[in-house]
């Protein structure tokens, strides 16, 4: 049998964890002298660090206290050389089923953090921890939530997005105040400060269900939108809502996922302006208008498809239609781009004009 004459000092941790199965302890007593009898040693593997556990538990308390969270998750990043010797002796040792000492200081630390927060680990945490032992650091990460809502628009002198943070370019920064926006003068900016005030965030994207014109209205329920709120330090709060003279936010609520990409219809009521004179008979024509055709940057043909289509005379150069279309429909262009196919001028063979549009309905299908 090989002999090897190194002597190792061992903290009980470490020796329990790599030679408490019964094979594994026969092969230590009989190749090698593990010494444990040297209360002020220093263990070859961990260098003493099951001995300040309850100090590493204390420190991660301290951050974990600004969060609200019912389960979390502890990570370790341990040095290279720690590892290393632990590889060293399983392999000298020829040691099987045995836990590697980052699994095992990963538990101890957990089971102790559990205890004093009277919480439990999951692998789907509220919180996530990361201890790195190697540059000395605890660095704290929220499980992201997501929110669904939508927003009436009142007036034609708000836009939709907001300009982000110059200084952080809307990650969020002290100067921002961590909602990564400039100013909270627009639909995003508006709805980006209610959230970041109930739940404390790093920062928050907003997906909207399509866009409008700063002039544009959307009236009705809304405009669906969804927002992921990132890294917050509060989870159970009341979901706010907001309605003064420009806007409104309502129905508001958590959900599970943001979806990826979303389908939907809208119902918008243009008001067109006339170069020429235009009558009841040159209108009719449009009530057989069932799609429109495109190309995008990416050069691929878009067809938008226009569920209903009514229209009504005003004066003699101005009308309105009311229709409703696929999501993406290019409103504007639609009334006098050459690129789409047909476009309102050529149909009615009149030079027109938009004024303005706003929304009455937008309808999501899920």
């Amino acid at each position: 049998m090989m002999s090897i004459t190194t002597k190792y000092d061992l903290c009980s941790n470490c020796y329990d964890r790599l030679f408490k199965i019964k094979k594994n302890l026969v092969s230590a007593r009989n190749i090698i002298r593990l010494s444990l009898s040297n209360p002020n040693g220093i263990c070859y593997i961990c260098k003493n660090i099951f001995k300040n556990l309850e100090c590493y538990v204390d420190k991660i308390f301290e951050v974990a206290k600004y969060y609200e969270f019912s389960t979390f998750s502890i990570g370790l990043i341990i040095k290279p050389s720690m590892i290393d010797r632990d590889d060293d002796i399983r392999s000298k040792f020829k040691l099987i089923g045995t836990y590697g000492l980052k699994y095992n200081l990963n538990r101890e630390i957990s089971k102790l953090f559990s205890r004093k927060i009277k919480s439990k680990a999951d692998i789907s945490p509220d919180l996530v921890i990361t201890l790195d032992f190697r540059k000395n650091v605890l660095l704290t990460r929220s499980k992201t939530i997501y929110i669904y809502g939508k927003y009436v628009k009142k007036s034609r002198s708000i836009q939709q997005k907001q300009i982000v943070c110059i200084t952080c370019n809307g990650t969020g920064c002290k100067l921002c105040n961590y909602t990564g926006i400039s100013e909270s003068n627009s639909i995003g900016g508006k709805i980006i400060k209610l959230l970041h005030n109930n739940f404390i965030s790093t920062a928050i994207k907003i997906n909207y269900v399509g866009g409008e014109d700063k002039s544009s209205l959307v009236l009705g329920n809304g405009r669906p939108f969804f927002a992921k709120i990132i890294n917050p330090k509060i989870r159970n709060t009341a979901l706010p809502k907001l309605d003064d003279k420009k806007m409104k936010i309502h129905d508001l609520h958590i959900i599970k996922h943001m979806p990826s990409k979303i389908a939907f219809k809208s119902k918008v009521k243009i008001k067109i302006l006339t170069e020429k004179i235009i009558h009841c008979d040159d209108l009719n024509i449009l009530s057989s208008l069932k799609s429109i055709k495109f190309y995008g940057v990416d050069n691929n043909e878009n067809v938008k498809i226009i569920h209903s289509l009514d229209w009504k005379l005003l004066t003699n150069t101005t009308f309105y239609i009311l229709m409703i279309v696929d999501g993406g429909f290019p409103i504007k262009k639609f009334i006098n781009d050459n690129s789409i196919t047909p476009n309102l001028s050529y149909l009615i063979q009149n030079t027109c004009k938009c004024i303005n549009y706003d929304y009455y309905e937008i309808t999501m299908m899920l």
